[in-house]
């Protein structure tokens, strides 16, 4: 049986209790057996990790409202990242709105995995638009910033009786 014995690096973005409780929790139950340390790191925008042959570069963005009764959620903070590997590069933007910072983040990424959870921005009202996930008109937009792109999280459909 082979133990690990290095260090396991914990990388997150600042503030995400979710994942630094996680860690101190796995620590609490396996205090006698743990044979690694778990260092944590809060990654903030523009933060570079290298992990073996691949950088990881923090882009802050936002997560937008979802709905819940039909109201907008207010946004909270997100995070967006670019690897680089070889060479190559690809950009995963998370459940966002179109920001500058998504825009940063996907400019001439060889790939590009793009949130486009609506359907269409041609009938969503303004405010929709600005505060909840992006169409996939808009995301494909965005995504011929990049060399190819995928658009991904297209489950969910605007409930169009929706009125904001």
């Amino acid at each position: 049986m082979v133990v690990r014995e290095e260090p396991l690096p914990v990388h997150a973005p600042e503030g995400c209790t979710e994942v630094f409780s996680s860690v101190v929790n796995f620590k609490r139950c396996y205090p006698d057996t743990l044979s690694f340390t778990l260092p944590c790191r809060e990654l903030k925008d523009g933060d570079r990790v290298e992990i073996g042959s691949m950088t990881v570069e923090s882009f802050e963005t936002v997560h937008c409202g979802s709905l819940t009764d039909g109201a907008i959620q207010d946004q909270i903070p997100a995070t967006g990242y670019r690897v680089a590997c070889r060479g190559e590069t690809v950009a995963i933007t998370g459940d966002t709105g179109l920001t500058d910072a998504v825009r940063r983040l996907v400019k001439d990424a060889d790939l590009a995995l793009i949130e486009a959870t609506n359907e269409t921005s041609t009938e969503m009202e303004a405010e929709f638009l600005r505060n909840v996930h992006l169409a996939e008109d808009i995301a494909v937009e965005l995504g011929r910033t990049a060399k190819e792109f995928i658009l991904v999280h297209k489950g969910w459909r605007k409930n169009k009786s929706i009125k904001l």
